[in-house]
């Protein structure tokens, strides 16, 4: 082996991690920006430290001084790889993240594969429940939305982490609404390091829809639970015109069932075990009355719901026989 063979080869055994930087472009030829709009993600340098790769970041923000629009830098950052194994790219042993100018604003400094998140401290967490934000998604969108809850604190992570499981990166998020998803959308987890301040112009419609799900998300348990307390009550009062003996439970969390045990059915001498969806007791209640009456041999004018038997569960393992059925069928409108 020459001289400069064995120089590179103890070059390469005493690196350890490579630093990664990445930039992220806007994409968006025309405005308005919001709800959401595309961006491109692609590398632009490694270096050997994180000094080297705050150079190359600095360097790409010079090279976009002049640029304004569409191409303009959203962001950037630098994440730390190891280094002579098989790594996938966002298994980063640390990661850093700077706004468009260059600004350090976001960092993890624990592998994001095996290590422990041990919260953020209140300076740390840069947004608060009710901020609108931006999202980089897939590194090829950026959506707008609104702060539902907060990552963990240190406090939280202390007491979680003292336990057989620990917190980790995927922990580390925000809990986010979007603004392109309302009303039909579900709050999502986003990764804390990519989620930004807003930086174009918010019209007064999308702030105004996105202020109206945050406020139906705060009283969504207040309103969920007095809408489940007078379904249950309407329950109760039909079960008792029908002159049937019984019970009616409330559901136990959101998209659980009315569970009614009903005894004097007609056609059923062993009792009815009946549920009735969360939804149609909200949202159709008519309906169902009319099914219950028609189930008493009561004459009722209107649209209701047939009665389905819910088959049984299927056997846990392939193989095993499946469970016996219960001696009370149970059926559901």
């Amino acid at each position: 082996m020459s001289a400069m063979e064995t120089g590179n080869e103890s070059i390469r055994s005493s690196v350890t991690s490579v630093f990664d930087v990445w930039a992220t472009y806007d994409q968006n030829w025309r405005g308005p920006h919001y709800p959401s709009y595309p961006v491109t993600t692609y590398k632009i340098g490694s270096a050997l430290t994180l000094a080297d790769a705050e150079r190359i970041v600095c360097d790409a923000v010079l090279r976009q001084e002049e640029n304004q629009g569409a191409n303009a830098l959203h962001s950037l950052r630098v994440r730390e790889v190891p280094a002579g194994r098989y790594t996938l790219q966002w298994k980063s042993l640390s990661e850093y993240v700077y706004d468009r100018d260059g600004v350090l604003v976001d960092w993890r400094t624990f592998p994001n594969t095996d290590g422990v998140f041990p919260g953020r401290s209140p300076d740390r967490i840069r947004f608060g429940a009710g901020d609108l934000c931006e999202v980089l998604r897939g590194n090829d969108t950026v959506i707008l939305g609104i702060v539902l809850d907060l990552p963990p604190d240190t406090d939280y992570a202390e007491w979680f982490n003292s336990r057989p499981l620990k917190l980790d990166a995927e922990d580390d998020c925000y809990v986010v609404l979007a603004a392109a998803e309302i009303p039909h959308g579900n709050p999502f987890h986003a990764n804390s390091l990519d989620v930004f301040r807003p930086e174009y112009k918010i019209s007064v419609r999308t702030e105004s829809r996105l202020r109206r799900a945050y406020n139906d998300y705060l009283t969504a348990d207040r309103r969920r639970a007095i809408a489940d307390t007078a379904a249950t009550a309407v329950l109760r009062e039909a079960v008792g015109e029908a002159g049937w003996d019984g019970t009616v439970e409330p559901p136990r969390w959101e998209g659980d069932s009315f569970k009614l045990w009903l005894e004097g059915v007609p056609g059923f001498p062993r009792g009815l075990d009946l549920q009735v969806s969360q939804k149609k007791a909200w949202d159709h209640m008519d309906r169902v009355l009319i099914s219950l009456k028609r189930l008493a041999g009561e004459p009722a004018e209107g649209r209701g719901y047939r009665l389905k038997r819910i088959p049984p569960l299927p056997p846990l393992r392939k193989g095993l026989p499946a469970p016996e059925p219960d001696p009370e069928e149970m059926f559901c409108l």
